[in-house]
């Protein structure tokens, strides 16, 4: 009984290397947010580039009736006049500071 179970609880669990939705089906990812999606993030010497929505593009170029801005390791900003839209490539997941206590051993 304690196999059965288990095996049924594993078949529950998400495959965490699977890439998300977007990148099996790069339209259901554009219609789930209603907007670009970045897919990716190309640095490299002599190489900034992002992949939004199936689209490699480079700071200063034009998506659709935005300007890509910036371009970072996890985010590109878009920009069209005054209005700025940031992408990032991992939007469920977000950065905090580590707030680190004082080492108690230094404190002597």
């Amino acid at each position: 009984m304690l196999i059965t179970s288990s095996v049924a609880f594993a078949g529950e669990l998400a495959d965490p290397t699977r890439p998300p939705p977007a990148f099996e089906n790069p339209a259901q990812g554009v219609a789930a947010n209603n907007g670009p999606v970045l897919q990716s993030v190309l640095l490299a010497p002599g190489r900034n580039e992002a992949v939004i929505s199936g689209q490699t593009v480079k700071v200063g170029q034009r998506l659709g009736e935005m300007r890509v801005e910036k371009i970072t390791e996890s985010e590109v900003v878009l920009r069209n006049g005054k209005d700025a839209l940031t992408l990032k490539l991992f939007p469920e997941i977000e950065k905090k500071p580590v707030i680190r206590k004082p080492d108690s051993r230094s404190a002597g």
